[in-house]
């Protein structure tokens, strides 16, 4: 097997993998969402999203990656706000 096969197969794999855990991502964010309406709380948090964001930039610290990463979370951070407001979580 040729090499460009072989890391198609495990992109395949890591698809998968991001997959899964994007949706623990949104069960644990409808989870919280019902915590803060239940507690009257907005559901937007940008010093939330700021903490997440400079976590993730101390994890990427040496990484080649790390605007596209952290950019990546911020799409993420933006659709799971969308999905909150149109699921009325």
């Amino acid at each position: 097997m040729d090499n460009l096969k072989l890391f198609r197969e495990e992109m395949d794999v890591v698809n998968s993998e991001l997959c899964e855990l994007m949706i623990k991502r949104f069960e644990l964010l409808a989870k919280i969402m019902n915590i803060k309406n239940n507690k009257g709380l907005e559901t937007h948090d940008p010093a939330r999203e700021g903490q997440m964001l400079k976590q993730l930039a101390q994890q990427l610290k040496d990484s080649p990656y790390k605007q596209d990463v952290l950019n990546i979370f911020k799409d993420i951070f933006k659709h799971s706000l969308t999905y909150c407001k149109n699921q009325r979580i």
